[in-house]
């Protein structure tokens, strides 16, 4: 029955080719859409799965309104994470986040010397709220000297080699850092914030 099935079908195929064509084309157009947007869900749904209560962390957004309308934009006042934190119960922990200078910033470590990107400012608290897996260092206090810094793995790897760059010394732009962790590879963490390293300083910006 099943091969009468498939003649059947092949001859109202071959009989009708143009009405086949557009049904068989719209068929696999169809599917191939409905797989692109059930992986591009599926990639979205991994991002921050490692923070534990990631459901109660949230991100400040101002809208800004001009003449060509209104916008938001994840640029807030200083103000706002201690504001939030003295006058919100609900609010249990803040952090503030700054992108650091768009254009490429000298590190030194030893004799290695390279402009790297990708970085942010960031409060104490930072490690709290968003827990990195780490590759060596602790996240306890990581970030509570301003003049601490955590490093990506591929930094750590372009700076150090194969020596563990924990308690070692960098100059961002001549200032000294103190290496106190590193963590792991972006391709084994999804994570909104996307960054190649971290200074402990006061953000000035959310």
């Amino acid at each position: 029955m099943f091969r009468n099935f498939i003649k059947v079908a092949f001859r109202n195929i071959t009989r009708h080719k143009g009405f086949s064509v557009i049904n068989i084309a719209g068929l696999t157009l169809g599917l191939s859409a409905c797989l692109l947007i059930g992986l591009f869900i599926w990639d979205e749904k991994q991002y921050d799965q490692f923070l534990p209560g990631g459901d109660q962390v949230y991100r400040i957004y101002n809208e800004y309104t001009d003449n060509e309308g209104s916008q938001n934009m994840a640029l807030t006042a200083p103000m706002y994470a201690p504001v939030l934190q003295q006058d919100f119960p609900e609010v249990e922990q803040t952090a503030r986040v700054m992108m650091t200078a768009r254009y490429k910033i000298l590190f030194e470590a030893g004799k290695n010397k390279l402009y790297e990107e990708s970085g942010f400012f960031v409060d104490s608290t930072f490690l709290e709220l968003f827990p990195l897996s780490l590759k060596q260092g602790s996240l306890s206090k990581a970030l509570d000297d301003p003049a601490s810094i955590v490093i990506s793995e591929e930094m750590a790897e372009r700076f150090f080699g194969d020596d563990p760059p924990v308690g070692k010394q960098m100059l961002m732009n001549k200032a000294a850092y103190q290496v106190k962790a590193v963590f792991k590879k972006k391709s084994e963490v999804s994570f909104t914030i996307q960054f190649s390293y971290s200074p402990g300083r006061d953000a000035i910006a959310g």
